[in-house]
C-alpha cells in the first residue's frame, strides 16, 4: 500500500523558462546518497524543458539540490520537439552511459498536438544531455497513427525493452478532440531501433478509458507494472475520472 507523504517540489515563475509544471518527475540514483528527479516545465509561452532536483534518497522530501538550467532544450524550428522536450526515462546503457527517452511535441492544427520520442545522452553523469539525432527514434506509423510518448525502458540480458504510450484514436468530446492512448511494448538490440508489436498491453474496459506511462520491475522472475489511468470523458471536471495509479 502507497502512502502519500506530500509534495516534494513545484515550479512557480522561477525563471522566464522555468514558470510553471513539473511534469513526468523520472527518477534516476546517481549514488548511494543522491536520488536525482528529472521533470519538464514550462516557460512563459508554454514550451517545455528539462531539468531536475536532487532528493536524500532516504527521504525524498528533503531537497538537497535544484537545478536552475535545462539539461534536455527545445529543438529547431520545424522538428519533432521543437515545443516540447520532456523526460520520461533516465537509465544507464550496456556501456554504462546514461541514457535519456524523452518525448518530443509541437502543435497541430486539427488536434492538440503531435508527439514522439527521442534519445539523447549524457557525458558528465547525467548533468546535461546531447540529443542523439534531430529526429524522433520512435514516431506515428502506419499501423500507429496518431501519436507515440511516455516510453519506460528496461535493459536487461542484452535486450532493451520499452512500454511506451500509443495513440489509438481521437474522439471528439463536447466537441473537443481528445486523444485516446493505450500502453503498448517494444523491444532493441540497440536502445535505437525498436520492433512494435501494435498490442495494447492492458485491454481497457470501455471506449473511454485510457492508460499510460507504465514503470516497470523484473522481480523473481515477474514483470511488475505501476500505470496511470483516467477516462477522456469529463477528466477536467470529475476528480473521479482523473488519473490514478494502477498496478498490474
Amino acid at each position: 500500500m502507497w502512502r502519500k507523504l506530500g509534495r516534494i517540489y513545484t515550479v512557480s515563475k522561477h525563471s522566464d523558462w522555468e514558470w510553471s509544471h513539473t511534469h513526468k518527475p523520472t527518477p534516476f540514483l546517481v549514488d548511494e546518497n543522491t536520488l536525482r528527479i528529472y521533470f519538464g516545465v514550462r516557460d512563459k509561452s508554454n514550451r517545455t524543458r528539462t531539468t531536475f532536483i536532487d532528493v536524500n534518497p532516504e527521504n525524498p522530501l528533503e531537497i538537497i539540490y535544484e537545478h536552475h538550467k535545462p539539461v534536455l532544450d527545445l529543438g529547431p524550428l520545424g522538428a519533432f520537439d521543437d515545443l516540447g522536450a520532456n523526460v520520461s526515462c533516465v537509465l544507464k546503457n550496456e556501456k554504462s552511459e546514461v541514457i535519456m527517452y524523452y518525448y518530443g511535441w509541437n502543435t497541430s492544427t486539427s488536434v492538440p498536438a503531435r508527439n514522439s520520442i527521442g534519445i539523447a545522452k549524457s557525458l558528465d553523469g547525467g548533468l546535461t544531455f546531447e540529443k542523439m539525432f534531430v529526429g524522433p527514434i520512435m514516431d506515428r506509423t502506419k499501423y500507429e497513427p496518431y501519436f507515440t510518448t511516455a516510453p519506460f525502458v528496461l535493459f536487461k540480458d542484452g535486450v532493451y525493452q520499452m512500454w511506451y504510450t500509443s495513440g489509438t484514436e481521437w474522439k471528439l468530446i463536447n466537441d473537443k478532440p481528445e486523444i485516446c492512448y493505450h500502453i503498448k511494448y517494444a523491444t532493441s538490440k540497440d536502445g535505437i531501433e525498436w520492433k512494435r508489436e501494435n498490442q495494447s498491453c492492458i485491454i481497457p474496459q470501455n471506449e473511454y478509458e485510457i492508460t499510460a506511462r507504465g514503470s516497470v520491475i523484473k522481480e523473481d522472475e515477474i514483470y511488475k507494472m505501476w500505470y496511470s489511468k483516467r477516462s477522456i470523458k469529463n477528466f477536467r471536471e470529475n476528480i473521479l475520472k482523473a488519473y490514478r495509479k494502477f498496478y498490474k
